[in-house]
C-alpha cells in the first residue's frame, strides 16, 4: 500500500499572496505531482488554511481532492478549526467534545490513528482514547498521523517557539505502550526524520515554504511543490520526500 502526505499548505483567499507565495498554485502542483503515484490514500496533516479556520479555504481544498479523485483523509493544525473541517469534509462523527477532530482507521496489517493536536496538546479524553489504540491489535503496526512533531526535532526556531507542549507525557504513553509506532506530522515546515528509542518520527514538509534548520531564527529555505511518500509492506515501512 502506498500512502502520501501533504502538509501545511496554509491556502489563502483568491488573490492573496502571504510573502509572495501562490499557496493555491503550490498545492494544486503538490496534488498533481503526488499523483504520479498512484497511491492508495492521500493524507493532509494539518493547517490547511492561511486565516485561522476559513470555511471557503477549506470547500477550496476539498473541490481540489475530490477532483483528483484519490482517495483522502483530513486532520487539523494549529491553523485550523476542527469543528469548521468536520463539517466541512463530512467528519461530523469523528468529531470529539465539539472541538476535537480525531479517528481511526484499519488497513491490512496496520493501525492508522489520526490524531487531534491543533491547539498545541490533546484533551483528557484524546489521550485516554490514545492509550486505548496503542494497547489493543498489537498484532496491527501503529501509525500516527498528527500535526504537531512529538518530539524535538532539532530545529531551534520551530522547537523554541512551536513545539507540541506534551512531548514528555506522549513520549511516555508510547514507551509504556511498548508498540513502536511510526509518526507523521507537519507543523515545523521542513523535512526530518528522527530514530527515537520508543518510536520514529517523520516530519513532512510544507506546500506554503520550508525553513532552514541551521538557524536560530526564522529564515525560509524553499517555496516547493513537496509531498512524502509512505510505501507499506509486511517487511518493512520505506518513506522518502519528493520535490518538484
Amino acid at each position: 500500500m502506498l500512502i502520501t502526505l501533504i502538509s501545511d499548505p496554509h491556502i489563502a483567499p483568491p488573490g492573496e499572496h502571504p510573502f509572495g507565495v501562490d499557496t493555491r498554485g503550490l498545492f494544486a502542483g503538490a496534488l498533481e505531482f503526488q499523483s504520479r503515484e498512484k497511491s492508495d490514500l492521500l493524507i493532509i496533516t494539518g493547517d490547511l488554511s492561511y486565516r485561522d479556520g476559513d470555511e471557503s479555504s477549506y470547500k477550496w481544498i476539498k473541490k481540489q481532492l475530490d477532483d483528483n479523485q484519490t482517495p483522502y483523509r483530513i486532520i487539523g493544525g494549529n491553523h485550523d478549526d476542527s469543528s469548521v473541517l468536520a463539517r466541512t469534509f463530512a467528519l461530523e462523527d469523528h468529531l470529539h467534545n465539539s472541538i476535537e477532530l480525531y479517528y481511526e482507521e484499519k488497513i491490512p496489517g496496520h493501525h492508522l490513528i489520526c490524531l487531534d493536536s491543533s491547539v498545541g496538546s490533546l484533551s483528557k479524553l484524546q489521550w485516554s482514547w490514545l492509550e486505548e489504540k496503542l494497547t489493543s491489535e498489537r498484532e496491527l503496526k501503529k501509525l500516527i498521523f498528527m500535526h504537531h512533531p512529538p518530539t524535538e526535532a532539532a530545529a531551534p526556531y520551530m522547537d523554541k517557539n512551536h513545539a507540541f507542549r506534551e512531548i514528555d507525557k506522549f513520549r511516555k504513553l508510547v514507551k509504556k505502550s511498548n508498540c513502536r509506532p511510526a509518526v507523521f506530522c507537519g507543523h515545523y515546515h521542513l523535512e526530518k526524520s528522527l530514530i527515537l528509542p520508543e518510536m520514529d518520527v517523520f516530519i513532512c514538509p510544507s506546500t506554503f515554504f520550508n525553513l532552514d534548520d541551521k538557524y536560530r531564527d526564522f529564515k525560509v529555505l524553499n517555496n516547493k511543490a513537496c509531498y512524502r511518500g509512505v510505501e507499506l509492506s509486511e517487511e518493512m515501512l520505506r518513506t522518502s520526500v519528493y520535490y518538484q
